[in-house]
């Protein structure tokens, strides 16, 4: 029997609340389970993932805020509304598709990184023009 009772106690917990060396030790254990697996397999990502984007937002916020014709304060601040719902959105899709096995976790981790940062690369891109 590979599993040791700690393991077995650790199956108790939701996989939110784990550490990310809990998590990639369920993912082992579970390798014979691959439904059961992806569960922790797409929450180890996040846990990069998430942490990340604060350098994603900032790539984005970059050529967003050097624009030199600013139309208003407003617009500004509805821009970063959208763009973070835009994030949470994709954030949500991406997790629920790789926990349900459309996508598979590395992807899902990182999905709304992923777009982000095209959209910055294009905004940075455009901005040199």
């Amino acid at each position: 029997m590979p599993a040791r009772p700690q393991d077995v106690a650790a199956l108790q917990k939701r996989p939110e609340d784990m550490t990310m060396r809990e998590l990639a030790r369920q993912a082992r254990l579970l390798q014979g389970e691959p439904k059961r697996a992806r569960l922790y397999l797409v929450q180890y990502h996040l846990r990069w993932a998430i942490p990340f984007s604060s350098l994603v937002f900032a790539f984005v916020g970059a050529p967003l805020g050097i624009q030199p014709h600013r139309r208003a304060t407003s617009v500004g601040f509805g821009l970063s509304i959208i763009i973070i719902f835009v994030y949470y959105v994709v954030l949500t899709l991406g997790t629920a598709l790789g926990q349900s096995g459309y996508l598979p976790p590395l992807l899902a981790g990182w999905l709304q990184n992923l777009l982000l940062l095209g959209f910055g690369v294009y905004l940075t891109l455009r901005g040199r023009r």
